[in-house]
């Protein structure tokens, strides 16, 4: 079964940390599969938000009204929230009232340390978490290498095992495939009117249509023509494509090749003419010295003619 994913935002730490721990033992006593996320700074959750994915994977929004979170329900329901949002607070003002009658809140809670309080906040929460497992079994969220897809059930028609442990899902209005196995898959998915069809394929009951009939048979023989149609095209696209490819990739070998055969005449014609100058230089300096040693001989074979 899915996690559900339950967000606190408080401005005060302390209740926040308090009142996660709470819910936190609630989902254990009541075996219910939960992750815990919460914010002090309204901001830092607007930036988290921006993000389509955290909201699609959202299931429950505690929310402290009477502060700096006071705008989050509104924004977030803006941006195509659609989970459950709780409102908690010491606040009884009916201005928060009404915000969270405009936000659509599944309830309003009183903040609390008695009996009567932690009660109603037990009673609450476990009724809003099976609302929201009712809620997720009318779509499942999927993701890969960052992309999340959140996919009404009604629409799939398939899941199709891949290797590497890859699942291709193909739903009304398009396709996605993602990191999973068909076994995870049909935990997830029990219930929900699917069945294993064979080891890569689950398969929609929905989906699965009768030919008991002639009319039907050919309706099928013809959408079977279309589909393999439309495969040999896209196959044909992608070999022209691949063949596309590989020729510019053998004209960049090429390229390289001749690049690096130019580089290298020019390093050996820069080498044969550095040896030829420093032959040239060596030459020079060997003549120098020879002619300044003749030069101090002179003086030193006249002294000695006079001596």
């Amino acid at each position: 079964m899915e996690k559900l994913r339950i967000v606190l935002c408080d401005d005060n730490k302390q209740e926040l940390d308090g009142y996660t721990q709470i819910c936190r033992k609630m989902c254990e006593d009541a075996e219910i599969a939960a992750e815990f996320k919460g914010y002090t700074d309204a901001n830092e959750f607007l930036f988290d938000a921006g993000d389509d994915a955290f909201l699609a994977l959202m299931s429950v929004l505690i929310v402290e009204p009477n502060g700096s979170f006071a705008a989050v329900p509104s924004t977030i329901r803006k941006e195509g929230f659609d989970g459950l949002i709780v409102y908690l607070s010491h606040s009884t003002e009916v201005q928060n009232f009404l915000q969270a009658f405009d936000a659509s809140a599944y309830n309003y809670i009183i903040k609390g340390s008695d009996t009567k309080v932690l009660n109603r906040l037990r009673s609450v929460f476990l009724h809003a978490l099976e609302a929201v497992k009712a809620m997720t079994r009318q779509y499942i969220v999927l993701s890969c290498a960052g992309e999340y897809r959140q996919i009404e059930t009604k629409t799939i028609c398939y899941f199709e095992g891949r290797q590497d442990h890859l699942v291709s899902i193909k739903f009304d209005g398009g396709d996605f495939t993602f990191a999973s196995t068909l076994a995870n898959l049909e935990e997830r998915l029990n219930a929900r009117g699917f069945v294993r069809t064979h080891r890569s394929y689950i398969v929609a009951i929905d989906a699965v249509h009768s030919i008991g009939t002639d009319e039907n048979a050919r309706n099928a023989i013809s959408i079977v023509n279309t589909a393999i149609n439309l495969v040999s095209n896209e196959r044909a696209k992608l070999g022209a494509l691949q063949n596309r490819l590989n020729h510019k990739i053998s004209n960049l070998d090429t390229s390289t090749e001749n690049l690096s055969a130019a580089e290298s005449r020019i390093r050996d014609l820069d080498m044969a003419k550095e040896m030829t100058n420093y032959t040239r230089n060596n030459i020079l300096v060997q003549a120098s010295t020879a002619m300044l040693a003749q030069a101090n001989m002179t003086p030193q074979s006249v002294l000695s003619l006079i001596g």
